[in-house]
């Protein structure tokens, strides 16, 4: 049975054609507060500043509002002593130790298009490169701020992302992080010798 076509007045018009645009400027400052987010708390060239959260606090209210899961991408990072005491990291239920933190603190440092290894963390701390690992192993602000896919075996192979070594979903998706950063590996997951020496990242700031 055909329907009637329905009459849109101009007051409707207009009214719908306001919904739109008002619509289209939330999306607008809901990509550039994102944009924001990320620029704030990525702060891949920087040493960790632990007021960035509280300057930006407005723009968390705002995804936490609007579009909570944007924020996946972008964990928040505990920077203070107190807010460290207690925190529970949701991948294991288990709270982050002191050691952790302090590995998370310089992996957070590596830029984008740069890569450290585990040796360099662990000099750098005065820890062994298995720990340091471990704890990269259960990091629970991947990918962002604590860019854990940054971190290379000493000689440049691949390493481990996520519990998985050297092969498997994981090391592909750790691979094409690198890739489009601008890094690139051979077909045995090594390091391409032209970034070996011109991309290693080994200016840590340790915070005691």
């Amino acid at each position: 049975m055909p329907t009637r076509t329905q009459r849109i007045s101009p007051y409707n018009r207009k009214c719908k054609s306001e919904k739109l645009e008002k619509k289209v400027q939330v999306e607008i400052s809901f990509v550039e507060a994102v944009k924001e987010t990320k620029k704030s708390l990525v702060l891949e060239k920087e040493a960790v500043d632990s007021d960035v959260e509280s300057k930006h606090s407005h723009v968390f209210a705002f995804l936490l509002l609007a579009k909570p899961h944007l924020l996946l991408a972008v964990k928040l990072f505990p920077r203070t002593k107190e807010e460290r005491v207690d925190f529970q990291n949701q991948k294991t239920n288990r709270k982050v130790t002191e050691f952790q933190f302090r590995v998370y603190d310089l992996c957070s440092q590596i830029p984008s298009g740069w890569f450290s290894t585990y040796k360099a963390i662990s000099n750098a701390l005065q820890a062994s490169p298995r720990a340091v690992g471990q704890a990269l192993k259960k990091n629970p602000f991947a990918p962002l701020p604590v860019p854990c896919h940054r971190v290379l075996s000493s000689n440049c192979f691949i390493g481990g992302f996520d519990g998985d070594w050297g092969s498997g979903n994981k090391i592909n998706s750790k691979r094409a992080k690198l890739e489009k950063e601008g890094l690139a590996f051979d077909k045995q997951q090594v390091l391409l010798p032209v970034f070996q020496n011109t991309r290693l990242f080994t200016n840590f700031k340790v915070y005691n």
